[in-house]
């Protein structure tokens, strides 16, 4: 099984760049890959901007006793724009 690091997965999803885009996709279609939570951390991190289409990509673990996963309340986009204005 083959690690990826975040660069693979933001090439892959947004397809900025169509050769690393092409590398990309041949490598994660031709076997199993990890993915680690710090890379999936990254990914939502390098993919968000308000002039770029962000794929929100998800995954959720069952922790130790049983408890699932606990979503913060939703972001509209215009709180979310107004949040990177400000910084």
């Amino acid at each position: 099984m083959l690690a990826v690091d975040t660069n693979v997965i933001v090439r892959y999803l947004i397809r900025d760049d169509v050769a690393q885009f092409v590398k990309s996709n041949a490598l994660i279609r031709s076997e199993a890959e990890y993915v680690c939570t710090t890379v999936l951390i990254e990914t939502k991190w390098h993919c968000a901007a308000p002039d770029r289409l962000f794929a929100h990509l998800a995954m959720a673990e069952t922790g130790e006793q049983g408890q699932g996963t606990d979503w913060a309340e939703h972001v509209s986009d215009a709180e979310y724009t107004m949040q990177l204005a400000a910084e």
